[in-house]
């Protein structure tokens, strides 16, 4: 709000040059996440996937994925969106997961896996010879919701699944972990409805992040900020010839 206060007083009652630049301002600060373009890295997630060997349900007391009830057939594709903000060690994402195979346990297309802006996922982001890395930070619970399951199973709402583990590289591979590995804990639960037999999912997603293109009307705010450079030259020399 002061930013935008800033630039209407510039506007309305600097000198020229001046209300040029409070007009940019202006503009910037109107642009979706153009301010915050420097400190918030976004990615699209599409074709990367749910790995099969560290994706299972597993019954209620087992370790999973190693003792699993319904072990992941394949790797299974995934597509969204991922954010990282810098300045306060989160990061946000909307994954949407393909038909998968657990065995004999089907599963829809249109599960999903949402970290929200409203309640993102902690991390720690370091750098290191000009490589910065994403780590676990403290436990977060993120939003798990499975498409339509084969018969009798559903889903249940006992447990509310966090982020076990993270590790990825901007501009390289990312990869976390969705449920407890060892303990089957805090996972996607789900249930075949006898009321006795329970089952933690543990998922495994990885990927490659691609950075996504700035907002569509950046490039010619940007654009803008050239040409206004241009013009002051431009004044400056006609004043330096008149002399």
């Amino acid at each position: 709000m002061k930013r935008l206060e800033r630039a209407s007083w510039i506007v309305s009652r600097g000198p020229r040059r001046l209300r040029l630049a409070g007009l940019l301002l202006g503009s910037i600060a109107a642009v979706p996440g153009a301010a915050l373009a420097d400190t918030v890295l976004n990615f699209d997630f599409n074709g990367n996937l749910i790995a099969s060997g560290s994706t299972a349900f597993c019954a209620v007391g087992n370790a999973c994925p190693s003792d699993p009830a319904f072990a992941l057939t394949s790797n299974t594709a995934l597509s969204g969106t991922l954010s990282v903000d810098e300045t306060t060690d989160t990061m946000t994402f909307d994954l949407t997961m393909a038909s998968a195979s657990f065995g004999s346990l089907g599963l829809a297309a249109g599960s999903t896996f949402v970290a929200p802006m409203g309640s993102p996922v902690s991390v720690t982001i370091t750098t290191s010879h000009g490589v910065t890395t994403i780590g676990a930070g403290s436990t977060s619970t993120v939003t798990a919701t499975l498409a339509a399951l084969s018969s009798p199973y559903s889903q249940t709402a006992e447990n509310t699944p966090y982020i076990s583990g993270i590790e990825c590289a901007i501009g390289g591979t990312c990869g976390f972990l969705i449920g407890t590995p060892v303990a089957g804990t805090n996972a996607v639960q789900i249930t075949d409805g006898s009321g006795t037999n329970y089952y933690n999912g543990v998922f495994d997603i990885s990927g490659t992040l691609t950075a996504v293109p700035l907002p569509a009307a950046l490039p010619l705010v940007l654009s803008a900020m050239g040409l206004l450079g241009v013009a002051a030259r431009r004044r400056r020399a006609v004043a330096s010839a008149r002399k």
